[in-house]
């Protein structure tokens, strides 16, 4: 299953100054959807399954679930918890201010 961000399908949508963010953000929940890929294979809706991760203007992040059953949207859903998402924003976040402290 793909993953895409909201820059990569909308040309309207401006690309972030970090991209290497967006690179770790990817690798992460590819991680987590990895034990589903086989359902997903299975039982997506057409060609091509995939997520678009849009990042709203309060910071947070919302993911979207295309050609993929809603029962197993949810479950995608569940793969990433609240914490992991914390945690991994909290990595984020420590990586921005050492990029930025070495400038």
């Amino acid at each position: 299953m793909e993953i895409y961000f909201d820059w990569e399908l909308d040309e309207k949508v401006e690309q972030p100054i970090h991209k290497w963010v967006y690179e770790e953000l990817r690798s992460f929940l590819t991680d987590r959807y990895k034990p589903l890929e086989s359902e997903i294979e299975k039982r997506k809706i057409g060609e091509m399954a995939f997520v678009a991760v849009v990042w709203l203007d309060d910071g947070s992040i919302e993911t979207r679930y295309f050609f993929i059953p809603e029962d197993l949207a949810n479950k995608l859903n569940e793969a990433v918890t609240q914490t992991d998402m914390d945690y991994i924003m909290n990595v984020i976040g420590k990586n921005i201010d050492k990029k930025s402290s070495q400038n």
